[in-house]
Parts: structure tokens; C-alpha cells; sequence
């Protein structure tokens, strides 16, 4: 035990004597005093050949020469990294210099048009409703009046989670579902966000934005549906639009129809519509004969794309410090 204080003594004498050490040198006495070749580790070797009823004098005096060491070479550290930070401010800092101009941030294109769109469907009398990103077949499916052999059903269109009872939701129909098993109509609601779906290509990613909007009133009729839809297209793109209706098939709309414009020197697909199907709000326990219902469906980033000029979608979602500054 004599060594052990000894060392403890000389590792004391050695932190006094240089209070410059650097860090690498108090690594060095570290290693020195209470290494596995230091005199200490050798002694708690040695315990195991001492008599039982010395074992626990013994270690616990061990103990504490090793706390103490341990505590000088804390201390070392410490002095080490004050006089490291010294050294640093001993170099001096001129407040007069110029400091590095921060470009101010600016929000993503995305975010611009959700917020655009969201004000215009907002004075047309929509309320913005949001609800869960990951659901079950039922709210995504079955209540939207899918067959069950439909194709969307299948795992190369949808991202099922590993229990394969839960998925990604393929659409923000999913929240109208919520809304009208505890909401009695009329109602008029929007419900823009993120959806997935197993698809990526120039026009097409597995997460994307989209819009969609329902309204559920007495005598509702497609003619008012036509003339909402081409409202808020044109006010969000900022211009008259030569346009169609063409017919299409929607699991939870009859009749449906897909709206086209002309853009550019081509007639573009935009957005799918239709009257609620009366399966649908009989699900919900709501009375067809009361209440009709029309909902139309549109892409965020389609529209986006279309205002801003962007041909690929990928861009939107690669972020680009020189692509997102144009905006």
C-alpha cells in the first residue's frame, strides 16, 4: 500500500510542478498512474493472494488511492482545456471585421402553393381539415366504396406497414371519412396533404401532395361541382382556361369526370370529380335523399409544377439550394 501512495503523492507532485500540461500529456499520466501496467492495477492483482480477512481493508484502501488519483487527473484535464481555450482567445478577435452575410431563408415552393391555394379555397367557404398519414383498409378503402378486387387494394400500388392491416394513406379521402362518421352535414371541408403510393417517375413520386375537397349539402349537383372546380384552378393559376369534362370512373364518385385543360399547345389531365356515391354517405349513416354530396381531387405538386414551370417532380423534393432559390 506504501507504492499506491506513493504514486498518488508523485502524481499530485507531477500535476504541480506543470500546470501547462495539454491534454495528450494528461493522457499520458493517466495511462502512467492508473493504467494496466501501473503500480495500482498491479496491487489489486496482488489482493487475490492476501488473506480473507485482509482482502476488504486492503481494497477499499485501494479504492480510495485510485478515487484520489482519478480526481488529480480530472483536475489535469481540466486545466489542460483552460488553457487550450487561452490560447485561443490570446489570439485576439477584431470586432470590427465584417461578418459572413446570411442569406435569408424563404419558404419551399410546395409550402408557397399549399398556402395559396389553402386562402383561396378558404374565401370560397371550405374549411381546412387534416387527419392520420397511416390508416387501416377500412378508412382508406372500404367506406370509399372499393370493391375488394380493386387494383389499389394490392401491394404494388400501396405501401402496407409490416402487419399488413395498416398502410399509407393513398389519399386525403381518408379524412372525409372521419369527418362525416362525426359531423352532421351540410358541410363544405378541404383536406390538403401528403399521400403515397407506390410510383416514381418525372411526373410521379411515392409521397406527393394532394388537395381534395367535399361538399355535402341538400340539392348539391354536378353543374355547381364544374363551376368550383374551374374557379379555383383559374384563380390559382391566374388566368381564364379552356377546359373539358371527361367522363371516368372513381370508386366513391357516379358520375365522375376528369377535368382537362388546355396548356400550352396540349390538352392536359388536372383533377377527377364527381358526385358522391350514395354508398359512401350511407356508410357514414348520412340520408341520400336528404343530402347529396360532390368531391373533386387535385395534385399540389401538378399545379405547382404548372404555375412555376418545372417539368420534373423529383426537383421539388431533391432540395437544390440553386432551385429553391428561385422562389
Amino acid at each position: 500500500m506504501d507504492a499506491s501512495v506513493k504514486a498518488c503523492q508523485s502524481a499530485l507532485a507531477d500535476l504541480e510542478a506543470n500546470d501547462k500540461l495539454i491534454a495528450h500529456e494528461v493522457d499520458q499520466l493517466k495511462s502512467f498512474y492508473l493504467g494496466k501496467k501501473s503500480q495500482i492495477s498491479q496491487q489489486y492483482q496482488s489482493l487475490a493472494k492476501l488473506p480473507p480477512e485482509d482482502k476488504k481493508s486492503q481494497g477499499k484502501a485501494l479504492n480510495d488511492v485510485r478515487m484520489a488519483l482519478n480526481a488529480l487527473i480530472q483536475e489535469g484535464y481540466a486545466r489542460a482545456e483552460k488553457i487550450a481555450v487561452n490560447k485561443l482567445l490570446g489570439k485576439g478577435v477584431d470586432i470590427t471585421a465584417a461578418s459572413k452575410v446570411r442569406k435569408p431563408g424563404s419558404l419551399h415552393p410546395l409550402t408557397i402553393a399549399y398556402q395559396e391555394m389553402v386562402a383561396i379555397l378558404q374565401t370560397m367557404g371550405f374549411v381546412i381539415e387534416s387527419g392520420p398519414h397511416i390508416e387501416d383498409d377500412y378508412h382508406n378503402f372500404t367506406a370509399l366504396n372499393f370493391p375488394e378486387d380493386h387494383p389499389a387494394r394490392t401491394m404494388h400500388d400501396t405501401f402496407y406497414l409490416k402487419d399488413s392491416e395498416r398502410l399509407l394513406r393513398t389519399h386525403t379521402s381518408t379524412v372525409q371519412v372521419h369527418i362525416l362518421n362525426r359531423q352532421e352535414p351540410p358541410l363544405r371541408i378541404a383536406t390538403p396533404g401528403r399521400v403515397y403510393r407506390c410510383d416514381h417517375d418525372p411526373t410521379h413520386s411515392p409521397m406527393f401532395n394532394q388537395l381534395e375537397c367535399l361538399v355535402v349539402e341538400p340539392g348539391c349537383n354536378f353543374s355547381q361541382l364544374k363551376w368550383l372546380l374551374l374557379k379555383f384552378c383559374e384563380a390559382y393559376l391566374g388566368k381564364p382556361l379552356d377546359y373539358r369534362f371527361r367522363p371516368s370512373f372513381f370508386p366513391f364518385t357516379e358520375p365522375s369526370a376528369e377535368l382537362d385543360i388546355v396548356w400550352g399547345d396540349k390538352w392536359l389531365e388536372l383533377a377527377g370529380c364527381g358526385m358522391v356515391h350514395p354508398n359512401v354517405l350511407s356508410e357514414a349513416g348520412i340520408d341520400t335523399e336528404t343530402f347529396q354530396g360532390f368531391a373533386f381531387g387535385i395534385g399540389i405538386d401538378r399545379l405547382a409544377m404548372m404555375k412555376y414551370g418545372i417539368n420534373d417532380l423529383r426537383v421539388l423534393y431533391e432540395n437544390h439550394v440553386e432551385f429553391l432559390e428561385q422562389f
